[in-house]
């Protein structure tokens, strides 16, 4: 760009002169504009970055929660289960004991 400035000023024409410097302005400002919103979108990429960073910290945290919590729903499944087979004994324990009372009763 600069090198056809330097052409239409050894040239001497007005007219190139003044379209040379003319082109040569929309395109610096364009430049400048240009960098200008590339600046501002990797600032914005940068922040949604740090955003989708702190979430995936967050879920990570709630995943951990839930993988405790989970276990220990577990653990009480467990326990649950072991109560409900001690009370499974038992009353097969007291309906032989109630069949012996029945029967003790039939002989009498």
């Amino acid at each position: 760009m600069e090198d056809l400035l330097t052409t239409a000023f050894q040239s001497g024409n007005a007219t190139a002169i003044l379209s040379g410097v003319i082109v040569y302005l929309i395109v610096f400002l364009q430049r400048k504009n240009t960098a200008a919103t590339r600046d501002d979108t990797i600032s914005k990429l940068k922040e949604d970055i740090d955003n989708l960073n702190n979430q995936k910290i967050l879920m990570q945290k709630d995943i951990e929660f839930l993988v405790q919590e989970n276990s220990g729903i577990k653990q009480d499944i467990k326990e649950i289960k072991g109560t409900l087979q001690q009370i499974a004994v038992s009353i097969a324990e007291i309906a032989v004991q109630y069949k012996e009372f029945k029967e003790n009763q039939k002989r009498r």
